[in-house]
């Protein structure tokens, strides 16, 4: 007993279970190893307890309070797998996290960027809020307990320094000098510990990890922490009674709201620091933190109370969604965050019911250390979500929702719940020289416990052929385990195409029958290289912005420069050349041509992708053809039920041709598939709009700014329906908060200074109006432009633009700005009528509306 000291020994005590590969080091609190479990084929981290200290403590409460920190499931943890003891010494085993520790990041390079220091410290925060809410303290924040891979930061050892300290607690041996706090471990380290942990204050509590995090954040970002050069006595001192040196005296170009932030955490008194570790995670998503741009922005308010409106009755129109769909392309972020809030129970999207085909494939975590291998993840969590679906008949919650859930730290029983799934399909994905290794593990949502798992490795030279083989092999495990069958098609996946699935009534209460079980695409049918190029388009086009647009498109092209009938590559060049119009100065005909060509070679290759028909569709409607666009989008739907992209699209087109109600139903449906998607709970609010639900709109609209705080898109909608709705102080509110995210976006201008206009800020106004007129072709200009004119009285050069916005198919002009009550000075004008012939599709109730309720008399402003 207690001769496990070599590696020799600890091989000989473990038997066949585990093979010792190195020793990695370690201090008085354990020994720890790189060793590979046999029975799983994985490479874990092996922590055994010393000798002494393991005289020490309880053993069962230490295992039991290590299966409380097992209980931590969250992307940037690193959890605990197993814990046993062995020849009478406790060990535990974590996950092997290939990449670098940040301490060997901070010796490497110095003091961090802005932009590396805050991805950093918002991973560590939101492993801590996770912890935190969970009653798990860590106690021993620091840069070598905080692993960097692929692009995020992962938090090791949490709970660790507890677990021991309530073992010896439970032997009735207080900590005393030469024990554990005299060794440093139980307490933290000195050079990050808190002053309440330095003074040995029993009732230290969570906010002792946010002054670690705060030494840390300082280190970061000066490449010292503030007492740095001492004595581990001098520095539990400094701690308890010396005030930390400024940032800025050490590093200048540090935003000050960040400097702020970290200031905060190492305040002395523990109520002087942020309150949780989510309110520091929510602050380092604030633009501020990487940019002085925002700094003098206007402060906003944690909740934005909805002004209740007079209530108004109006016909659905086809006029309301498509005016903001500029904002809604360029703003939009790919997900954002969803709270509770006071949705009314007739408002929240129906869940599910629970059954054993239900599950959610969570997005694989990539561990290479290489960070654009991102792209190899998030590739192959799509093909093992599409692949359950095709081949094993499963129902597969979307991508993005359970990203979602993922981001919020959600356990599986609450994620479970929340997306009406029995089942969590979890993994990593780690690529090194020309081998793969995927980990996978079947969780179930009812206990949180593992049902299956397994590890696969294979040679990764053709990642088509290796998503394929890997999506297959989990598919027919996962099937075996839950007893869905999926043998036969598997053994039909050299089957050429599937039958045609019969036309989906979209929107409609009748579900469409589900397609047969289909094959998925032979390895042969793709080249590596091409497929390789495919994934970084395709990672790169979530983004939505102007430079990763561009840049996917380059991917996409390499891709089919490389091989030409791949279909997959050719859809997403149709569908970044759609978006293309929203965030740049390219025109919607060129783009929409482009597209349009990539779109027809995708359906000629694969008559069955939904993609290709779903962004051919989509190119139809943003060149104004909507028989076209209604036919395409509904095969696309036909192919593939359950896509949420084309659903949002197709209740975009049924707003723009007058269909409200339809637009209300597809897009409810939308939301249930995918309900992390700004976009369709953006539109959502505008179809409520467009069937007279004003209050209903603007509650919508107000809830999903409080949920994403950060994006455009929202603020500028909540701003236009308020304006709509006669609340014009606070729709200015709402978008001079706009504005001071993204000051030069002509969407948001042309908004505020119509706003302006009709308040009677006439010189606010012309201000935004010149600011319009220097950029002209910016996307959207001549619509906003139009709209400030009209605002302000001059009608005739109003329609000069809107002439040219017709013209050049501006996307943001399409139908949507006809319908608001700031276009009522001109609804009767003939030169009206015949605008609305040019644009496209009308309903029979284009005429002039009644202004709301307290509204400015036409033309003129509040005070003009």
């Amino acid at each position: 007993m207690f001769r496990l000291d070599t590696p020799e020994r600890l091989q000989a005590a473990l038997h066949d279970a585990y093979v010792i590969e190195r020793e990695l080091g370690g201090g008085g609190m354990s020994r720890t190893y790189v060793a590979r479990e046999v029975a799983l084929d994985r490479r874990v981290v092996l922590k055994v307890l010393p000798p002494d200290l393991a005289a020490t403590v309880s053993h069962e409460r230490f295992r039991r309070e290590i299966l409380t920190i097992a209980s931590l499931q969250h992307p940037n943890i690193v959890g605990i797998l197993t814990t046993d003891e062995v020849e009478g010494l406790p060990y535990f085993t974590m996950p092997f996290v290939e990449g670098e520790s940040l301490r060997m990041r901070l010796e490497r390079q110095g003091p961090l960027s802005i932009a590396q220091t805050v991805t950093i410290l918002r991973d560590v925060a939101r492993a801590l809020s996770y912890a935190h809410e969970r009653g798990v303290v860590h106690r021993d924040i620091k840069p070598d307990n905080v692993l960097l891979s692929a692009g995020a930061a992962v938090v090791a050892d949490f709970g660790i320094a507890k677990a021991l300290t309530s073992a010896r607690e439970d032997r009735h041996e207080p900590a005393r000098s030469g024990s554990i706090t005299a060794a440093g471990m139980a307490l933290g380290t000195p050079a990050y510990m808190a002053p309440e942990q330095a003074a040995g204050d029993p009732n230290a509590d969570s906010r002792t990890d946010l002054y670690s995090f705060g030494v840390m954040a300082y280190e970061m970002l000066t490449g010292t922490t503030p007492f740095t050069g001492r004595s581990p006595a001098q520095l539990m001192a400094a701690h308890i009674a010396e005030p930390p040196p400024a940032i800025a005296a050490a590093r200048s170009d540090v935003p000050r709201a960040l400097a702020d932030l970290v200031m905060a955490c190492l305040q002395k008194e523990p109520g002087a620091r942020p309150g949780s570790a989510l309110e520091v995670a929510q602050a380092l998503e604030d633009p501020a933190m990487v940019s002085g741009a925002f700094a003098s922005a206007p402060s906003l308010p944690a909740t934005m109370a909805s002004v209740p409106a007079p209530p108004r009755v109006r016909p659905a129109t086809a006029l309301l969604a498509a005016g903001l769909l500029l904002a809604l392309g360029t703003f939009l972020a790919p997900r954002l965050r969803v709270t509770s809030g006071d949705v009314p129970p007739s408002e929240v999207p129906p869940v599910a019911s629970l059954d054993a085909r239900a599950i959610a494939v969570m997005p694989l975590v990539s561990l290479s250390a290489d960070s654009t291998d991102e792209y190899l993840a998030a590739g192959m969590t799509d093909e093992l979500a599409s692949a359950l679906v095709r081949v094993g008949d499963f129902r597969v919650v979307s991508r993005s929702a359970s990203q979602l859930a993922q981001q919020r730290g959600a356990t599986p029983t609450e994620i479970g719940r929340d997306l009406g799934v029995s089942y969590l399909l979890e993994g990593t994905v780690q690529r090194q020289g020309d081998r793969v290794r995927v980990t996978t593990r079947l969780v179930s949502a009812a206990d949180g416990f593992t049902v299956w798992s397994d590890v696969y490795d294979r040679a990764g030279r053709d990642l088509f052929a290796v998503q394929d083989e890997l999506a297959l092999a989990v598919v027919e495990a996962v099937g075996e385990e839950l007893g869905v069958p999926v043998g036969a098609a598997l053994a039909d996946r050299s089957a050429s195409t599937p039958a045609t699935p019969s036309p989906v009534a979209v929107g409609s209460a009748a579900a469409p029958a589900p397609a047969p079980p289909v094959a998925l695409v032979a390895r042969s049918a793709v080249d590596p290289v091409a497929y390789d190029h495919y994934l970084r388009g395709l990672a790169l086009s979530q983004r939505r912005d102007a430079a990763s647009l561009n840049e996917a498109l380059r991917e996409f092209g390499l891709a089919v420069r490389r091989d030409s009938g791949f279909a997959r590559a050719w859809a997403g060049i149709a569908t970044t050349q759609a978006q293309l119009p929203s965030v740049t100065t390219l025109d919607a005909r060129t783009a929409s041509a482009r597209g349009l060509a990539a779109a027809e070679r995708a359906i000629q290759l694969d008559p069955q992708l939904a993609a290709g028909y779903a962004a051919r569709g989509m190119l139809a409607m943003l060149n104004w053809e909507f028989d076209a666009a209604e036919r395409d989008l509904a095969r696309a739907l036909s192919l593939d039920q359950d896509d949420a992209l084309a659903l949002q699209w197709m209740g975009e087109l049924r707003l723009r041709r007058g269909d409200a109600s339809g637009a209300t139903a597809v897009l409810r449906r939308a939301e249930v598939l995918d309900p992390a998607s700004p976009g369709i709970a953006t539109f959502r609010a505008l179809a409520r709009h467009s069937t007279g639900s004003l209050d209903s709109a603007l509650a919508t609209a107000r809830r999903t700014t409080e949920s994403a705080p950060t994006l455009v898109a929202p603020r500028l909608v909540y701003g236009s329906l308020l304006l709509d709705g006669g609340q014009t102080d606070e729709a200015i509110r709402e978008l001079q908060a706009a504005r001071a995210l993204s000051p030069n976006a002509p969407s948001v201008l042309g908004a505020l200074g119509a706003a302006f206009a009709l308040n009677g800020e006439r010189v606010r106004a012309e201000d935004l109006l010149n600011q319009l007129r220097a950029n002209p072709n910016a996307p959207s200009a001549a619509t906003a432009t139009a709209k400030v004119l009209v605002s302000l009285g001059e009608r005739d050069s109003a329609f000069v633009y809107l002439y040219k916005a017709a013209d050049a198919r501006d996307p943001s002009f399409a139908s949507e700005p006809l319908s608001l009550h700031v276009w009522d000075p001109i609804r009767g004008d003939p030169r009206f009528a015949e605008l609305l012939r040019r644009v496209g599709p009308r309903t029979e109730r284009d005429g002039r509306r009644p202004p709301p309720p307290n509204a400015p008399p036409a033309g003129r402003g509040r005070g003009g």
